[in-house]
């Protein structure tokens, strides 16, 4: 686990749906932050746990697409909603209704992000355990960063949902409860 796994995200009801909500604090700029955000190359070495290549038109409308390499790997396919660079990104998700939104702003000379993800149905973000997969991506971002990149982390995502589960904000992995 890195130390960007004390900031656990958080669920709360807003109207009728969930949002998924984190704070994370970079020493980096905003343009840098962005860039890890949107650029291709950047996105591949945090995001996701396989290895994918990655199109992404800034504009909305634009097409978000991850598509997973070798044989057998999805591809997600979103769509952009809102760009603003560099200080805002929102887009859809695989799952209907699902919007995840990127916000950037200064702080203490660095960056603050905040990550939301609002979700129509809270059985579906905490089934799919959505909390956890954000949780261990945006310890990658924070890795990227500080310019140490690291793979993805099966072991910490398990201690993530374990931790997340607890509270029912994720499912246990089977044979664990």
């Amino acid at each position: 686990m890195t130390e960007d796994s004390l900031d656990d995200g958080t669920l709360e009801l807003v109207g009728g749906d969930v949002v998924i909500r984190f704070t994370r604090e970079y020493p980096n700029s905003i343009d840098d932050v962005w860039k890890a955000l949107t650029d291709p190359e950047r996105i591949a070495q945090w995001w996701l746990p396989f290895d994918a290549e990655i199109t992404i038109e800034l504009v909305a409308g634009g097409d978000y697409i991850l598509r997973g390499k070798g044989e057998g790997m999805p591809t997600l396919s979103w769509k952009i909603l809102r760009a603003e660079p560099p200080r805002l990104l929102e887009h859809t998700h695989l799952d209907p209704g699902v919007v995840i939104t990127w916000r950037l702003s200064e702080h203490h000379g660095g960056c603050a992000l905040e990550f939301t993800q609002t979700v129509p149905d809270r059985h579906v973000a905490v089934d799919n355990n959505f909390i956890v997969g954000v949780h261990t991506s945006l310890d990658r971002l924070g890795a990227l960063l500080r310019g140490s990149p690291i793979a993805w982390d099966w072991d910490a995502m398990g201690a993530h949902q374990r931790r997340y589960a607890r509270v029912g904000l994720a499912t246990f992995a089977s044979g664990e409860g």
